[in-house]
């Protein structure tokens, strides 16, 4: 699409060419002869005389005399021209610019005058267009600005209104809990139904909560990927009565091939604090946080607590032991509802608040029996600092880190004698 400056800017230039055409229509072009002077009269001038002449005739009666006339009156005084009259044809004109030389100069020049204005417009066009482009550039960027604001605002918005709606389901839903039953509303077969079966499952033995535990709500399950790499799901193993329970952080190769839990080596080290102790296994009740093994024994993920660690729970509800164990830093860290380290746990007794009851229970943290085998492995000759004395009873197999582990269990033991 042509622009309409450089139109115009065309149409200026083919103005000034028309201008320059009307001020010399009509000048002819003379021939060959000299052009007549500047101070002659050449509007009254007759040039067409020539042609009247024969075709042999001269302009000039002598050849050899051409300085005294050409036939016209006066011409036979010499040097004489009548007033007012053109000077003759066969005189020399006297020296300066011709009449064609100074109008072709003209045109020449008005031909550049035409050609710098139609160049100084179409220069001016394309500034205007560019100033144009870049105003319009400048508008379609602040247009996007706007756009991105108006859609940010509206997120925040909206954010704004989830985040309300949420509060307000929230108020709704804690006020229909605090508020009464209406007295006249009809009653609900299904709750009635729970309920009494519920009441009847409060009055059941430690083993029938623990075997309904473990066949109708762990049965085979499949809540997270262990699942799918496990061999037995291992769910606990004691007296269902005792009350001191045990708990480890998760199966390992041997328990994962027997179904039980702490019967490897680290399961060896345990029975053995437990006879130092005057305990056997059929005496306490011994869990894990995980009920499958990991791959490559590694460390439970928060994924697999997250789903596991409800049966725990359930265990803990249906034993109600009166103090439990916990055998390395995550089951600690389960039990307490905290990130901590493990030697800040073991510093004092903790307490266990069941999730559901609210009750309490006291909680003492030690050293998972695989990390003390670990240690033995490493070697560790005499006593090291930071644990209880060796004791000259002790058998010779136990480290400075077994020491430690069996000072904390005879607290435990202590918190059952009160």
């Amino acid at each position: 699409m042509t622009d309409p400056a450089e139109v115009a800017a065309l149409a200026r230039a083919f103005a000034v060419h028309l201008e320059h055409l009307r001020e010399y229509r009509g000048v002819h072009f003379v021939g060959e002869g000299p052009t007549p002077s500047a101070e002659g009269d050449v509007s009254g001038a007759d040039v067409s005389g020539a042609d009247e002449l024969g075709a042999g005739e001269s302009v000039v009666d002598d050849p050899g005399e051409g300085d005294r006339g050409v036939g016209v009156p006066g011409a036979g005084e010499p040097g004489a021209a009548a007033p007012g009259r053109a000077q003759p044809w066969g005189e020399a004109a006297e020296p300066g610019p011709s009449w064609g030389a100074e109008q072709g100069g003209a045109a020449a020049a008005d031909d550049d005058g035409a050609g710098a204005a139609y160049r100084e417009e179409a220069a001016r066009a394309r500034a205007q267009r560019a100033e144009a482009a870049q105003a319009e550039a400048a508008r379609a960027q602040a247009e996007a600005a706007r756009a991105q604001a108006a859609q940010a605002e509206a997120a925040r918005a909206q954010a704004a209104q989830a985040e309300a709606a949420r509060a307000e389901a929230a108020r709704a839903q804690a006020a229909r809990a605090e508020a009464p039953p209406a007295p006249n509303s009809a009653p609900n077969p299904a709750t009635e139904a729970k309920a009494p079966a519920r009441a009847r499952a409060a009055d059941w033995p430690a083993a029938k909560k623990l075997a309904y535990l473990r066949e109708r709500n762990v049965g085979d399950c499949q809540r997270c990927p262990l699942a799918r790499t496990r061999r037995n799901i291992v769910f606990g193993v004691g007296n269902p009565e005792a009350d001191l329970m045990f708990i480890g952080e998760a199966p390992g190769g041997e328990e994962d091939r027997l179904g039980e839990p702490f019967v490897g080596p680290a399961g060896r080290r345990l029975d053995a604090w437990l006879d130092l102790l005057g305990l056997r296994r059929a005496d306490v009740y011994i869990a894990n946080v995980l009920k499958c093994r990991p791959p490559g024994n590694r460390d439970p993920q928060p994924m697999e607590i997250e789903r596991c660690s409800p049966f725990l729970h359930a265990q803990i509800r249906a034993i109600e032991p009166k103090v439990i164990v916990a055998l390395g830093r995550y089951a600690g860290c389960l039990l307490l509802q905290r990130d901590l380290k493990l030697y800040e746990m073991r510093r004092s007794v903790q307490q266990y608040r069941e999730p559901k009851s609210g009750a309490e229970i006291p909680l003492m943290v030690t050293y998972h029996p695989s990390y003390v085998l670990r240690q033995d492995r490493r070697g560790h000759p005499g006593h090291r600092g930071g644990g209880p004395p060796p004791q000259s009873n002790r058998p010779a197999w136990i480290n400075p880190e077994d020491e430690k582990v069996l000072a904390d269990l005879e607290r435990a033991l202590a918190l059952l004698r009160r």
